[in-house]
This record gives structure tokens, C-alpha cells and sequence, in this order.
């Protein structure tokens, strides 16, 4: 039996010479841009087959990348805990009830005396 080999996209795509960051699917022709940050490896598909229109929406995914949020740094840790527990609401009772308790919001807050 004979069993086609299938590749994934990574192994898919080939590098466009003189384009640093500028990959090509071999397949269905799509262009993706690849870029190493923080030791990580990132992929963006392109969403063009148009090699002029892909180096532009390369070029603005690069400087999106390197951007840094301002509102990240502004964070409280009380923000932080409500959107936690957003995230947890979503969670069957059983998931939430096992866990162990953890602070609340407003118990940190009377911990380090502020008023929530």
C-alpha cells in the first residue's frame, strides 16, 4: 500500500530570494510571512496570492509585531484578576469547584489595604 506522503504548511513554503521574512505556499500559492522574536518563531499567512500586495501587508505585520501595547503596562492586579475570572466563569461548575480557592479580587484588596 502505497501512502502519500502529506506535508504541512511550514514544510510547504519556500523562501522568496531578496525578501528577507517572505515565504510562498507551493501549493495554493499564498504568501506568509515568517519572523523570529523573543527566540520564537512567528508565521502570518499573507491572505494574497499578489507578491506586491504580500510585501505590504509583510511589511505592516513586521511593524505590528514590534509594537509594543501601552495599555499592557497599565494593568492593575485587580484588572488583571477580574479577567481571570472571565475567563474561569466559562468553566463547568465541577472544573471551578475542584480547583482550590484562590484570593479573590477584593480579598487582595484588603490585604494590601486598598478599597475595591
Amino acid at each position: 500500500m502505497d501512502r502519500a506522503k502529506h506535508l504541512s504548511t511550514r514544510q510547504l513554503l519556500a523562501k522568496i530570494p531578496n525578501h528577507p521574512c517572505l515565504f510562498k505556499h507551493t501549493v495554493n500559492g499564498t504568501y506568509y510571512g515568517i519572523k523570529k522574536r523573543g527566540g520564537k518563531r512567528k508565521e502570518h499567512s499573507l491572505d494574497t496570492t499578489d507578491r506586491k500586495l504580500a510585501e505590504r501587508r509583510l511589511k505592516d505585520w513586521i511593524a505590528s509585531l514590534e509594537s509594543v501595547s501601552t495599555d499592557a503596562g497599565k494593568t492593575t492586579l485587580a484588572q488583571l484578576l477580574e479577567k481571570f475570572q472571565g475567563i474561569r466563569e466559562g468553566r463547568s461548575e465541577s472544573t471551578r469547584f475542584e480547583e482550590p480557592d484562590r484570593l479573590t479580587t477584593r480579598q487582595i484588596g484588603e490585604r494590601n489595604g486598598d478599597n475595591l
